[in-house]
């Protein structure tokens, strides 16, 4: 999980900078909602180079409101317009976790 005890996500010291902005307003904006954040792709399996994208999975525990959607979206923006290449290079979705009352064998 990307948060920032996490020390080594990745080599790249300015993507570790960017990655910590995206986790820290994300879990501001969603509080509670906010379960974790995860690589994946090439960053997760350690077959990235300086071109790569940045795949990552915001986990939730429930849908997110019409009333944080415009948050989510502002996010998205302040991040992306951070002063570094990698800001451009995310490639995000979010995941509604299950809790266990929601899954059945």
């Amino acid at each position: 999980m990307l948060n920032a005890s996490v020390k080594k996500p990745t080599p790249y010291t300015d993507l570790k900078l960017v990655l910590s902005e995206l986790v820290a307003r994300a879990q501001k904006l969603l509080g509670n909602l906010f379960v974790g954040a995860y690589l994946q792709g090439s960053f997760a399996i350690g077959d990235f180079d300086i071109y790569s994208d940045v795949d990552f999975l915001i986990v939730l525990e429930e849908d997110v409101s019409d009333v944080l959607l415009p948050g989510l979206q502002s996010v998205h923006r302040q991040v992306f317009d951070l002063p570094s290449a990698w800001a451009q290079h995310l490639e995000g979705s979010m995941l509604i976790g299950l809790t266990p009352k929601d899954t059945k064998c």
